[in-house]
């Protein structure tokens, strides 16, 4: 089964747990509450309303878990697994594991959807189980037969990423458009996907814009994101459209997406789909590079460099420069590389130059590989 490439998927099993706010649910940790103990663990984990501090993650999520707390147990037992803020564990993880397996086989015994989902979870990815997808797919299955869209959502994504086989692809397109018709928002975005590059079903670029606007209005910040970039670039044989681009990278960037606050700084810095302002474009440039988006800190490089709507600044140039090379891209790795090789604003290095053309060359980046056959 072809596999969409281009855009990140994130298959909706393997993220279930729970939603919540740092500061709607500190009180209640604090008072011992399992829930909200584990809550405030992803939200230390993930760096959500909160710094991101591993070892306050694994306390409150020890917290919960000595309580019984079934995802809390999950959760840390994958800190034990991972080695992450704790030494690496395998045999704790997995004792973690299977005390949140027992407690998630009870429930969904009991018809408990949330539980079903979580112990198929558990059976794709073989924590405190064998792996064994087929058994995922029973229990995904019983949620989906009662037309519980999150199951539907589930299950399609069971069988897309199983065996390679058109049952399994004809499958996976009937429960997500299932899930789709319920206003599934990640079934929603995933068909419209399969729409665009024509997986699973044949390539529609209207189906695909009409999956995509439906979960956009519902406030999905990736989808606004994809939407914008299949105006930007008229996916699916649709007709280019760079102010509707605009107008729904500004719904996505608002919501703090990182890449859309990307595409947009680059709209300003054009006037492309919006008026030429490039102060806005720098300030989005630098939201967009805090989070750790390559491009956007290649982009404050380049404004660095050449002082467009900065002050021209080498130093500060390379500093954005070697963030984005750090985060492997090509193009800044080949820019430090370049500037070790002849002493342009760093000491002559010529083994950090060959290093930095190396890696950027192992992207297949043309200048670098020219540069690296020269030496």
């Amino acid at each position: 089964m072809k596999k969409l490439s281009g855009i990140v998927l994130v298959c909706c099993v393997g993220i279930i747990g729970y939603a919540g706010d740092f500061e709607d649910n500190i009180d209640a940790a604090k008072r011992g509450d399992a829930k909200a103990q584990c809550i405030i663990g992803n939200c230390y984990s993930d760096g959500d309303g909160v710094e991101k501090d591993v070892m306050q993650a694994i306390e409150w999520y020890r917290k919960s878990a000595e309580q019984g707390n079934a995802r809390a147990q999950r959760n840390l037992g994958r800190c034990y697994r991972d080695g992450e803020g704790v030494g690496q564990d395998e045999k704790r993880a997995q004792e973690l594991f299977s005390q949140a397996v027992n407690t998630w086989r009870k429930l969904a015994e009991e018809g408990d959807v949330d539980a079903q989902l979580a112990l198929g979870n558990c059976y794709i990815r073989g924590e405190g189980v064998e792996k064994d997808r087929q058994q995922a797919i029973e229990w995904f299955h019983k949620g989906a037969d009662r037309g519980i869209a999150k199951a539907q959502y589930a299950l399609a994504m069971a069988y897309y990423f199983g065996p390679d086989s058109d049952e399994n692809k004809m499958l996976a397109m009937l429960w997500l458009t299932k899930a789709a018709e319920q206003d599934h928002v990640g079934a929603l975005s995933f068909l419209g996907t399969c729409y665009s590059f024509g997986d699973g079903v044949e390539q529609n670029g209207e189906k695909m814009l009409a999956c995509y606007r439906r979960a956009a209005e519902l406030g999905d910040s990736t989808t606004q994101f994809m939407l914008g970039l299949s105006f930007e670039r008229g996916d699916a044989g649709i007709e280019k459209n760079l102010k509707e681009a605009a107008f729904w990278y500004q719904k996505s960037a608002d919501q703090g997406d990182a890449d859309a606050q990307y595409h947009l700084g680059c709209f300003y810095l054009s006037g492309n789909g919006v008026g030429l302002n490039i102060p806005k474009a720098i300030e989005l440039f630098r939201k967009s590079a805090a989070q750790n988006n390559a491009e956007a800190q290649y982009q404050l490089g380049e404004c660095y460099e050449s002082g467009l709507g900065v002050p021209q600044d080498m130093t500060q140039a390379i500093a954005w420069y070697r963030k984005s090379a750090e985060l492997s891209y090509a193009p800044a790795q080949f820019q430090m590389g370049f500037y070790y090789h002849f002493g342009i604003g760093v000491d002559c290095d010529t083994k950090k130059a060959a290093e930095w053309f190396r890696q950027a060359a192992e992207q297949g980046h043309p200048e670098a590989k020219k540069m690296l056959s020269e030496q």
